[in-house]
């Protein structure tokens, strides 16, 4: 009874098939680590932009408008 073989075209697809998964694993490691860097840039960047705020809002440079009226005319 002879077995069934695989041939070595089949075993090319799959080595390269397996290759490339390694290799989207290990990039999406560096993407997550990247992300994570510029999550807390992005939290440090808030926190300076609040305390500019602060900063305009407590020397009176910046007065919020009034929020015009509701029209009452029913248009």
């Amino acid at each position: 009874m002879t077995g069934r073989r695989m041939s070595g075209e089949l075993i090319g697809i799959l080595a390269v098939g397996v290759a490339l998964g390694a290799l989207m694993l290990h990039g999406l490691s560096g993407v997550h680590k990247r992300l994570d860097a510029l999550e807390g840039e992005l939290r440090r960047l808030g926190v300076r932009v609040a305390h500019i705020e602060g900063m305009i809002e407590g020397a009176a440079l910046f007065r919020p408008t009034a929020a015009p009226a509701p029209d009452s005319t029913g248009d």
